[in-house]
């Protein structure tokens, strides 16, 4: 019973840090699109 609620925790836990990690390399690459269309439409 322990190592199912576990195993499930974990997995929820993975999940949910993959969740950012993959959200935060999506804004991350936005953002710096964004900042070198500004840059290049500034020059």
């Amino acid at each position: 019973m322990f190592s199912a609620a576990r195993l499930v925790a974990s997995r929820v836990a993975t999940r949910a840090t993959s969740h950012a990690i993959y959200g935060g390399l999506a804004t991350s690459a936005t953002i710096s699109g964004l900042h070198d269309a500004t840059l290049f439409r500034s020059s």
